[in-house]
């Protein structure tokens, strides 16, 4: 990575000063500092310049992810720190648009704390571009704030938040199997869209709907 020109108006350094910025700019916690250390790792691998002198690093994401592992392993690091890292690694440039379902979604698919670290990890990133990628910093602050009503009102993004379960669709009829899942899946989809609210008699309404669909 020393050396490693980025030829990208987002970038003001190196891959390596960068990444050095990165681990600066997070945190003192071990998974977030290792996950700022290798998440750029796959960059020179990935290399590539268009037409117009620009340089691309797709898929660099999975490269970074593979040398996290790699290395970790190597390290005989324990498997939770590991793991922390490989996500945070790969995940680092999804997309969290200040919106509410959309940061629902996210803490559905990554849990509250991985959520957090996540954030603290595309804060440092953000932090150590270019000026033409500190708009991202407000962005960023909003999802935070976003996150943070979210958890007070404890809002529904998980399954086992959900207002009923698998017994109250046995208990309505459903035969056991594996339509009792997708139907609760979908319920809590809806409900992490915010078309239903996380009620037991509305989420017994949409769920029987589903029931009574399936039988047709």
């Amino acid at each position: 990575m020393k050396g490693f020109l980025q030829h990208n108006p987002h970038h003001s350094y190196d891959v390596w000063e960068h990444t050095v910025r990165v681990v600066m700019n997070t945190p003192p916690q071990r998974s977030l500092r290792l996950a700022a250390l290798f998440h750029d790792s796959g960059k020179p691998r990935t290399f590539v310049m268009d037409e117009a002198g620009i340089g691309h690093f797709y898929g660099h994401q999975k490269v970074s992810c593979d040398i996290a592992h790699t290395v970790l392993l190597r390290l005989k690091s324990d498997t939770r720190t590991r793991e922390q890292v490989e996500t945070l690694v790969l995940w680092h440039d999804v997309l969290l648009e200040p919106s509410e379902k959309i940061v629902r979604r996210r803490l559905n698919q990554f849990g509250e704390l991985m959520l957090r670290d996540l954030l603290a990890l595309k804060r440092a990133d953000t932090l150590a571009q270019s000026e033409k990628s500190l708009y991202r910093l407000e962005e960023q602050a909003n999802v935070q704030e976003i996150l943070e009503k979210i958890l007070a009102e404890n809002a529904c993004f998980s399954m086992k938040d959900l207002a009923i379960n698998g017994n109250d669709l046995l208990a309505a009829g459903a035969v056991p199997g594996q339509r009792i899942g997708s139907i609760l899946r979908e319920t809590l989809s809806a409900v992490i869209d915010g078309e239903l609210p996380n009620e037991r008699a509305a989420l017994m309404e949409f769920a029987q709907e589903k029931l009574a669909a399936g039988e047709k």
